[in-house]
Protein backbone atom coordinates (compact mmCIF):
# COMPACT_ATOMS: atom_id res chain seq x y z
CA UNK A 1 0.00 0.00 0.00
CA UNK A 2 1.47 2.91 -1.04
CA UNK A 3 2.71 5.57 1.73
CA UNK A 4 0.50 9.00 1.71
CA UNK A 5 2.75 11.97 1.81
CA UNK A 6 1.48 15.18 3.84
CA UNK A 7 1.05 18.36 1.73
CA UNK A 8 3.14 20.74 3.38
CA UNK A 9 1.29 23.85 2.72
CA UNK A 10 -1.76 22.66 4.11
CA UNK A 11 0.38 21.86 7.37
CA UNK A 12 1.73 24.91 7.27
CA UNK A 13 -1.56 26.63 7.07
CA UNK A 14 -3.18 25.10 9.61
CA UNK A 15 0.10 25.93 12.04
CA UNK A 16 -0.66 29.63 11.17
CA UNK A 17 -4.23 29.26 11.99
CA UNK A 18 -3.58 27.84 15.20
CA UNK A 19 -0.62 30.33 16.10
CA UNK A 20 -3.14 33.29 15.51
CA UNK A 21 -6.09 31.77 16.99
CA UNK A 22 -4.26 32.00 20.10
CA UNK A 23 -4.64 34.91 22.21
CA UNK A 24 -1.88 35.98 23.35
CA UNK A 25 -1.38 37.18 26.78
CA UNK A 26 -0.69 40.76 27.48
CA UNK A 27 2.31 41.35 29.66
CA UNK A 28 3.08 44.85 31.46
CA UNK A 29 6.94 45.15 32.39
CA UNK A 30 6.98 45.96 36.19
CA UNK A 31 10.29 48.46 37.07
CA UNK A 32 12.24 47.12 39.79
CA UNK A 33 12.18 48.54 43.42
CA UNK A 34 15.02 51.68 43.17
CA UNK A 35 16.07 52.82 46.84
CA UNK A 36 19.77 53.77 45.43
CA UNK A 37 19.97 57.56 45.39
CA UNK A 38 22.09 57.49 42.77
CA UNK A 39 19.19 56.81 40.68
CA UNK A 40 16.46 58.19 42.44
CA UNK A 41 18.24 61.66 43.39
CA UNK A 42 19.83 62.39 39.87
CA UNK A 43 17.91 65.19 37.84
CA UNK A 44 18.21 67.40 35.04
CA UNK A 45 19.34 71.07 35.08
CA UNK A 46 19.07 73.50 31.98
CA UNK A 47 19.17 69.42 29.64
CA UNK A 48 23.06 69.51 29.64
CA UNK A 49 23.78 68.70 33.76
CA UNK A 50 23.55 66.30 35.93
CA UNK A 51 24.06 66.46 39.42
CA UNK A 52 22.56 64.47 42.65
CA UNK A 53 20.39 66.72 45.00
CA UNK A 54 20.24 66.54 48.61
CA UNK A 55 18.03 68.44 50.79
CA UNK A 56 18.43 70.97 53.67
CA UNK A 57 17.72 68.41 56.18
CA UNK A 58 20.01 65.88 54.65
CA UNK A 59 22.75 68.38 54.18
CA UNK A 60 22.56 69.55 57.90
CA UNK A 61 21.75 66.77 59.68
CA UNK A 62 24.22 65.30 62.39
CA UNK A 63 27.84 63.46 61.46
CA UNK A 64 25.64 59.88 62.22
CA UNK A 65 23.24 61.14 59.76
CA UNK A 66 24.81 63.18 57.47
CA UNK A 67 24.58 61.59 53.68
CA UNK A 68 28.08 63.69 52.92
CA UNK A 69 31.13 64.99 54.87
CA UNK A 70 31.39 68.56 55.46
CA UNK A 71 33.74 69.86 53.59
CA UNK A 72 33.32 73.36 54.48
CA UNK A 73 32.67 73.89 50.48
CA UNK A 74 31.21 77.41 51.52
CA UNK A 75 34.15 78.95 52.73
CA UNK A 76 36.33 77.30 49.78
CA UNK A 77 37.42 79.99 46.96
CA UNK A 78 38.21 77.51 44.48
CA UNK A 79 34.71 75.73 45.10
CA UNK A 80 33.22 79.23 44.67
CA UNK A 81 34.81 79.89 41.27
CA UNK A 82 33.76 76.43 39.92
CA UNK A 83 29.70 76.50 40.79
CA UNK A 84 29.43 79.78 39.11
CA UNK A 85 27.00 79.12 36.08
CA UNK A 86 28.36 77.79 32.91
CA UNK A 87 29.09 79.91 29.72
CA UNK A 88 30.40 79.19 26.33
CA UNK A 89 34.26 80.10 25.77
CA UNK A 90 34.23 80.94 22.27
CA UNK A 91 37.97 80.76 21.85
CA UNK A 92 38.47 77.45 23.71
CA UNK A 93 34.64 76.37 22.28
CA UNK A 94 33.75 74.67 25.54
CA UNK A 95 31.77 75.75 28.23
CA UNK A 96 33.16 76.14 31.55
CA UNK A 97 32.36 78.16 34.90
CA UNK A 98 31.97 81.77 33.77
CA UNK A 99 34.64 82.56 36.94
CA UNK A 100 37.18 81.58 34.61
CA UNK A 101 35.90 84.08 31.52
CA UNK A 102 35.91 87.59 30.38
CA UNK A 103 32.16 89.06 29.62
CA UNK A 104 32.29 91.40 26.76
CA UNK A 105 29.39 93.40 25.31
CA UNK A 106 28.53 96.40 22.53
CA UNK A 107 28.21 99.44 23.96
CA UNK A 108 27.00 102.37 21.43
CA UNK A 109 30.05 104.86 20.75
CA UNK A 110 29.41 108.57 22.30
CA UNK A 111 30.62 110.38 19.26
CA UNK A 112 30.49 107.90 16.15
CA UNK A 113 33.36 108.15 13.66
CA UNK A 114 34.68 106.40 10.31
CA UNK A 115 31.15 104.19 10.19
CA UNK A 116 31.57 103.20 13.34
CA UNK A 117 28.53 103.05 15.93
CA UNK A 118 29.40 100.55 18.57
CA UNK A 119 32.48 98.96 20.08
CA UNK A 120 33.13 96.13 22.34
CA UNK A 121 34.19 96.98 26.10
CA UNK A 122 35.56 93.81 28.87
CA UNK A 123 32.58 94.57 31.58
CA UNK A 124 33.05 93.55 35.14
CA UNK A 125 29.05 93.92 36.11
CA UNK A 126 27.24 91.14 34.52
CA UNK A 127 23.70 92.41 34.67
CA UNK A 128 22.37 95.11 31.60
CA UNK A 129 20.75 94.82 28.85
CA UNK A 130 22.43 93.49 25.42
CA UNK A 131 24.43 90.47 24.46
CA UNK A 132 27.31 88.99 25.50
CA UNK A 133 29.74 86.74 24.66
CA UNK A 134 32.40 85.60 26.99
CA UNK A 135 36.65 84.51 26.04
CA UNK A 136 39.15 83.60 28.31
CA UNK A 137 40.34 85.76 30.94
CA UNK A 138 43.94 85.55 30.28
CA UNK A 139 45.66 88.75 28.57
CA UNK A 140 48.20 86.43 26.72
CA UNK A 141 45.27 84.21 24.92
CA UNK A 142 43.69 87.59 24.27
CA UNK A 143 46.33 88.88 22.35
CA UNK A 144 46.67 86.02 19.80
CA UNK A 145 42.98 85.61 19.56
CA UNK A 146 41.02 87.45 16.14
CA UNK A 147 38.73 90.16 16.73
CA UNK A 148 36.04 89.03 15.92
CA UNK A 149 36.54 86.64 19.08
CA UNK A 150 35.28 89.60 21.22
CA UNK A 151 31.59 90.32 19.15
CA UNK A 152 28.70 88.36 20.34
CA UNK A 153 27.84 85.93 18.70
CA UNK A 154 23.68 87.23 18.75
CA UNK A 155 25.37 90.67 16.69
CA UNK A 156 26.86 88.72 13.89
CA UNK A 157 23.81 86.16 13.32
CA UNK A 158 21.03 88.21 14.10
CA UNK A 159 18.78 89.14 11.27
CA UNK A 160 16.58 91.26 13.22
CA UNK A 161 19.59 94.52 14.02
CA UNK A 162 19.42 97.94 13.15
CA UNK A 163 23.50 98.07 12.36
CA UNK A 164 25.61 95.64 10.11
CA UNK A 165 29.00 94.19 11.52
CA UNK A 166 30.87 96.99 10.05
CA UNK A 167 29.58 99.42 11.97
CA UNK A 168 31.59 97.65 15.67
CA UNK A 169 34.99 98.76 16.52
CA UNK A 170 36.74 96.25 18.44
CA UNK A 171 40.37 97.93 19.86
CA UNK A 172 41.79 94.95 21.16
CA UNK A 173 44.66 96.40 23.13
CA UNK A 174 42.47 99.10 24.51
CA UNK A 175 40.12 96.80 25.26
CA UNK A 176 42.36 94.76 27.42
CA UNK A 177 43.89 97.83 29.08
CA UNK A 178 40.63 98.75 30.18
CA UNK A 179 39.13 95.60 31.65
CA UNK A 180 42.79 95.45 33.60
CA UNK A 181 42.05 98.71 34.86
CA UNK A 182 38.43 97.82 36.26
CA UNK A 183 39.78 94.72 37.72
CA UNK A 184 42.65 97.31 39.59
CA UNK A 185 40.85 99.48 40.45
CA UNK A 186 37.92 97.03 42.55
CA UNK A 187 40.62 95.37 44.22
CA UNK A 188 41.99 98.56 45.74
CA UNK A 189 38.38 99.60 46.18
CA UNK A 190 37.68 96.60 48.35
CA UNK A 191 41.12 96.85 50.07
CA UNK A 192 40.80 100.32 51.30
CA UNK A 193 36.95 99.42 52.76
CA UNK A 194 39.32 96.91 54.55
CA UNK A 195 41.07 99.57 55.81
CA UNK A 196 38.22 101.72 57.32
CA UNK A 197 37.22 98.72 59.28
CA UNK A 198 40.58 97.77 60.52
CA UNK A 199 41.19 101.21 62.01
CA UNK A 200 38.22 100.86 64.32
CA UNK A 201 39.39 96.76 64.80
CA UNK A 202 42.06 94.99 65.97
CA UNK A 203 41.40 91.61 66.47
CA UNK A 204 43.30 89.03 66.32
CA UNK A 205 43.35 87.09 63.06
CA UNK A 206 43.72 82.50 63.46
CA UNK A 207 44.59 80.76 60.46
CA UNK A 208 41.89 78.33 59.48
CA UNK A 209 41.33 75.75 56.19
CA UNK A 210 40.75 77.66 53.53
CA UNK A 211 41.65 80.75 54.66
CA UNK A 212 43.12 83.08 51.93
CA UNK A 213 46.15 84.71 52.71
CA UNK A 214 47.06 87.62 50.34
CA UNK A 215 50.87 88.41 50.00
CA UNK A 216 52.84 90.47 47.94
CA UNK A 217 56.10 88.79 48.17
CA UNK A 218 58.55 89.07 44.88
CA UNK A 219 60.35 86.25 46.32
CA UNK A 220 57.64 83.90 45.24
CA UNK A 221 57.63 82.33 42.30
CA UNK A 222 54.08 81.67 42.03
CA UNK A 223 51.24 83.55 41.94
CA UNK A 224 48.08 81.19 43.22
CA UNK A 225 49.22 78.05 45.52
CA UNK A 226 48.03 75.89 48.06
CA UNK A 227 49.70 75.63 51.27
CA UNK A 228 49.79 73.57 54.52
CA UNK A 229 50.74 75.30 57.46
CA UNK A 230 52.87 72.72 59.77
CA UNK A 231 54.44 75.39 61.98
CA UNK A 232 50.22 76.05 63.28
CA UNK A 233 48.53 74.41 65.48
CA UNK A 234 45.66 72.15 63.47
CA UNK A 235 48.02 72.33 60.37
CA UNK A 236 45.57 74.62 58.02
CA UNK A 237 45.82 74.41 54.75
CA UNK A 238 45.46 77.49 53.06
CA UNK A 239 45.06 79.85 49.98
CA UNK A 240 47.85 82.13 48.77
CA UNK A 241 47.25 84.75 46.11
CA UNK A 242 50.61 86.65 45.70
CA UNK A 243 49.73 89.94 44.06
CA UNK A 244 53.72 90.44 43.04
CA UNK A 245 52.82 90.26 39.33
CA UNK A 246 51.18 93.17 39.19
CA UNK A 247 53.65 95.83 39.99
CA UNK A 248 51.81 97.75 42.02
CA UNK A 249 53.51 99.70 44.96
CA UNK A 250 50.16 101.20 46.36
CA UNK A 251 49.05 97.53 46.55
CA UNK A 252 52.42 96.50 47.82
CA UNK A 253 52.53 98.97 50.76
CA UNK A 254 48.26 98.25 51.26
CA UNK A 255 48.74 94.61 51.50
CA UNK A 256 52.30 94.18 53.23
CA UNK A 257 52.09 97.33 55.74
CA UNK A 258 48.81 98.74 56.31
CA UNK A 259 46.78 95.99 56.18
CA UNK A 260 48.85 92.84 57.21
CA UNK A 261 46.87 91.13 60.39
CA UNK A 262 49.14 87.83 60.45
CA UNK A 263 52.94 87.20 60.16
CA UNK A 264 52.21 85.47 56.98
CA UNK A 265 50.19 88.44 55.16
CA UNK A 266 46.57 89.62 54.99
CA UNK A 267 44.67 86.94 55.65
CA UNK A 268 40.71 87.04 54.51
CA UNK A 269 37.62 84.73 55.16
CA UNK A 270 36.39 83.50 52.18
CA UNK A 271 32.67 84.09 52.92
CA UNK A 272 32.63 87.95 54.57
CA UNK A 273 35.14 88.25 51.19
CA UNK A 274 34.22 86.46 48.92
CA UNK A 275 33.64 89.48 46.34
CA UNK A 276 37.18 91.21 46.91
CA UNK A 277 39.06 87.63 46.74
CA UNK A 278 37.26 86.48 43.20
CA UNK A 279 38.16 90.21 41.95
CA UNK A 280 41.73 89.34 43.34
CA UNK A 281 41.98 85.80 41.80
CA UNK A 282 40.42 87.40 38.33
CA UNK A 283 43.41 89.87 37.98
CA UNK A 284 46.37 87.73 38.84
CA UNK A 285 44.98 84.95 35.96
CA UNK A 286 44.23 88.00 33.64
CA UNK A 287 47.90 89.36 33.75
CA UNK A 288 49.15 86.15 33.11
Amino acid sequence: MPRLVPNMSELLIKGAKRVCGRKMRKTRPTPPDIESPLVTHFHRWAGNRIRLSFSEAELHAGESQRILPDWNLRGNLFAGLLAAPMRWDRLGNIRIPKSFLMQTKAKALAEPADGKLLRIVGVLDERGPGSSSYVPQSMTALQRAKQAMFVPVALQQSDMRYFSTEEITVDKDALLVEYSAQLVSKVKEGLSALLAINETSHERVELEDWDVVVTYDPKNVNDIELRKCKGIPGSPVVIILNMCCLQCAELEELINLRLKNHEYGLVLKVLKNERLLKFMYRLITFSR
